[in-house]
């Protein structure tokens, strides 16, 4: 039994942390892909089909037999292809929850290498699936086991919540920080940080139309040069 019952997740969505698990993932994202991709070919048989039935101007006789095998049920029916998700493309996203300190993080797993070719992985004939990451920590660095460099230069998004450990605030403001000093970062950070459930969102892929690369969860923008919240 998986801890996240109030998800509708099947009990093989979730995974231990480790070593092979970036293999896993990865393998997931091959059959999604390839699923996928089956659907698209057997669309466009069956559309060729609808087309040839559907033009008055050819006989039955001159459809290629296969087709209507292919789509064709014992009651004579054509029926379009199946797809798990009714046709739509896959979007998949794998959650890490508490996975600091373990095999999955050493340097002898391939998450390095996922977390840069994500973008890319489970192909398709014309394109890729990805995949979206999303890493739950208590520290953003760590003597062991702590966020991958990896992990940290591919940030586009990032939820800081309350944190004690000023050192880390402060390597946080170096990183993702932006073109601001760190006091600044420091000040947006404590506007930020008022309720017990309030966070720092930093949007490091921010639009042009966004005031800001700061707020204060979600919805308060944080504009530090003017050094208040619209």
């Amino acid at each position: 039994m998986h801890y996240y019952k109030d998800l509708p997740l099947d009990e093989s969505d979730v995974l231990e942390p480790t070593v092979d698990v970036p293999n896993q993932i990865e393998g997931i994202l091959d059959t999604e892909a390839q699923e996928f991709d089956i659907y698209q070919e057997k669309m466009e048989r069956y559309k060729k089909l609808m087309k040839m039935l559907n033009n008055h101007n050819i006989s039955v006789y001159e459809i290629p037999g296969e087709l209507l095998l292919e789509f064709g049920d014992e009651n004579g029916n054509i029926l379009p292809p199946q797809h798990k998700y009714g046709g739509k493309r896959p979007v998949i996203a794998a959650f890490f929850d508490d996975t600091q300190d373990t095999d999955m993080m050493r340097p002898s797993s391939k998450l390095s290498n996922m977390v840069i070719k994500h973008r890319h992985l489970g192909k398709l004939k014309d394109s890729a699936l990805g995949i979206t990451l999303l890493f739950a920590c208590q520290n953003y660095t760590s003597s062991s086991g702590g966020l991958l460099k990896s992990i940290r230069g591919n940030l586009t998004h990032m939820l800081v919540f309350r944190n004690k450990n000023q050192k880390e605030i402060d390597k946080i403001g170096e990183e993702v920080g932006g073109e601001i000093p760190i006091e600044e970062f420091n000040s947006v950070y404590n506007q930020a940080i008022q309720g017990p459930h309030d966070f720092l969102f930093i949007d490091l892929h921010r639009k042009p139309s966004h005031p800001s690369m700061f707020r204060r969860n979600f919805n308060e923008w944080i504009i530090p040069d003017q050094n208040q919240q619209s």
